[in-house]
């Protein structure tokens, strides 16, 4: 999928703007639907519904782009973007980036498999992948077992661009299993029509985690980084509290 480049203003509603800069520059992760993609020209998903709705309380304005992660991290590393939509926290970032205290939402992974395969998998835990050779989403961390057991030579990675390609993969027999956020993967499923062939395990393969705002800290356009951070994180809470993230995810989890 092309760079796409979607311009969203709003009027200002508790500040203004130029409070913390000019227009942001921010960037989602492109192919990871239902949480963020372009339909028919119009930019829709999870992700982009809660930065609406964000965004309009805190009344600021954003050029959002949907890029490949390993761009889009190192963007964030120059401060060529103010910040993500979409980032799972890791430690070793928070030297280039501030998170949200806050996620946007929650998710977790799970292993997908073909229907006829599933007396392969045990337990469904890391031992389970030994050998295999494994479909997941370029640039995304799962685990931190199971990179170390990719570097030690215990599992194969197999790295595509999208969860539809994995899947086609997949359907193909050509990977083993496929390890996915659940949503992405099983919205994917559905668009293709895999539902009869592919399946998750019946358990997570690791615990759920946050899917985090961040900003860069290297931001040219956010002055009072903290600040604007103190309120996201606000509101973002208020949002999970009173029902709205709920209620946006109805819309992508039928």
């Amino acid at each position: 999928m092309k760079k796409a480049l979607v311009l969203i203003t709003f009027l200002a509603l508790i500040c203004a703007p130029a409070a913390f800069g000019e227009t942001l520059k921010l960037a989602g992760v492109e192919n990871v639907s239902p949480l963020i993609y372009i339909e028919n020209g119009q930019m829709k998903g999870l992700d982009y519904d809660i930065w609406m709705e964000l965004s309009k309380r805190l009344g600021v304005q954003a050029d959002i782009q949907l890029l490949p992660f390993k761009r889009l991290w190192s963007y964030l590393q120059t401060g060529e973007l103010d910040g993500t939509l979409q980032i799972y926290y890791n430690a070793d970032r928070e030297n280039e980036i501030i998170y949200s205290k806050t996620p946007m939402h929650w998710s977790a992974h799970y292993i997908l498999v073909r229907k006829a395969d599933l007396p392969k998998y045990k337990s469904g835990n890391l031992e389970d992948l030994y050998g295999k050779t494994v479909g997941k989403n370029a640039g995304f961390f799962v685990t931190k077992e199971f990179e170390e057991a990719v570097k030690a030579g215990k599992i194969t990675v197999d790295e595509q661009a999208s969860s539809e390609l994995n899947l086609k993969k997949l359907a193909a027999g050509r990977i083993d299993c496929y390890v996915s956020n659940l949503h992405s993967a099983m919205w994917a499923v559905k668009q293709l029509g895999l539902q009869d062939q592919i399946v998750p395990l019946p358990q997570p393969f690791a615990e759920k985690k946050g899917t985090f705002f961040a900003i860069s800290k290297k931001s040219k356009n956010i002055a009072d980084k903290e600040g604007f951070m103190a309120k996201v994180n606000d509101e973002l809470a208020k949002m999970h509290a009173d029902g709205t993230i709920d209620r946006l995810w109805e819309k992508y989890s039928k």
